[in-house]
């Protein structure tokens, strides 16, 4: 499947191989730091619009998760595409089917195991740092819901 002259892999090569010389470190970091920036601006758009502070608050708290909802599906289409292309051998490391194949052959499929990995661990660490900024958030900026009211003891 292409994209004019490009297929998914060329148009993820470079980000794999940018990825690639980051630590996981850095990945949680900048994710992080991505959420964050996208709650501020999610906030900055809902201050505009006029609201009642209930419908304000409710949609506060999908800010995050909108955002890295975008984010998960358009790295969830690469794979799909990926898994379409190769016929589902996406899911077998090269080593597994044998091997076979000329050396040219052999390096693009290298080459795309390294991309498909270096993408699927980029998108592990946002996803997970994703869990822990929402948490965050959700205990910092959430009020608790109200305790229920005690049961009645009547005695009928």
């Amino acid at each position: 499947m292409t994209l004019g002259n490009k297929t998914a892999l060329d148009l993820a090569t470079p980000y794999a191989e940018r990825l690639e010389g980051m630590s996981d470190t850095a990945i949680f970091v900048g994710s992080v730091g991505l959420l964050v920036g996208s709650y501020v601006f999610g906030l900055s758009l809902l201050s505009a619009t006029e609201a009642s502070s209930r419908s304000v608050e409710r949609r506060k708290s999908w800010i995050i998760t909108l955002f890295s909802s975008l984010v998960m599906s358009v790295t969830g289409l690469y794979f799909a595409v990926r898994l379409y292309v190769t016929k589902g051998d996406i899911l077998v490391p090269e080593a597994l089917l044998g091997g076979a194949g000329s050396n040219g052959q052999r390096q693009d499929q290298i080459l795309e195991d390294t991309v498909d990995a270096t993408m699927a661990n980029a998108i592990c660490i946002f996803f997970l740092a994703y869990c822990v900024v929402d948490m965050v958030f959700c205990a910092v900026r959430l009020q608790p819901f109200p305790p229920p009211p005690p049961p009645s003891l009547e005695l009928s």
